[in-house]
């Protein structure tokens, strides 16, 4: 296995300790926050290709309206047989509390990428579906698990990705 596959496992295990580690109750009214940041590791696998990629990603999200708008800026370096990809998607999300530590947010944007190394280094834009599943063992640190899908427009027409990212949340 290569190591970027044992460097993958050694974050979703340190993720998965944060989350059963003890930080004490706090109520709901505590738990909320009005901007995270969130770094972590992506996958991505191209449908109509069959390719797969890797990396890292990057966000930042904010609540302009309690309850009822978050909105995610992030950031994704890719890198697959030689080639890498940079992504940025805008998403647009709702979220939906679970219990006092957990939500689900669902959220749609746009997504725009650009190669940057491979023989093809067009850039391309498309719309991504996501959900975010946020876990807060405490109010300032936690963790997510997001799955999400992409569907390309203009010169990347119908182009479809599917890719999952687990993060480390910063909230405040």
């Amino acid at each position: 296995m290569s190591i970027k596959y044992w460097q993958h496992l050694s974050i979703i295990g340190v993720l998965i300790v944060i989350s059963h580690h003890a930080f004490g109750q706090e109520s709901l009214d505590q738990r909320d926050h009005s901007f995270a940041l969130a770094a972590g590791v992506a996958i991505e696998n191209n449908l109509a290709n069959k390719t797969s990629s890797s990396g890292s990603t990057l966000s930042a999200e904010f609540t302009p309206i309690e309850d009822v708008l978050e909105i995610e800026v992030g950031t994704t370096l890719l890198n697959s047989s030689g080639e890498q990809e940079l992504a940025e998607e805008v998403l647009f999300k709702s979220p939906y509390r679970l219990s006092s530590t957990s939500e689900l947010d669902i959220g749609i944007g746009t997504q725009f990428s650009r190669k940057l190394q491979g023989a093809d280094s067009a850039s391309s834009f498309g719309m991504a579906f996501a959900l975010e599943f946020m876990f807060w063992p405490s109010k300032e640190i936690g963790w997510s698990f997001n799955p999400e899908y992409g569907y390309g427009l203009g010169n990347s027409k119908g182009e479809q990705t599917i890719g999952a990212s687990i993060e480390i949340l910063f909230g405040w």
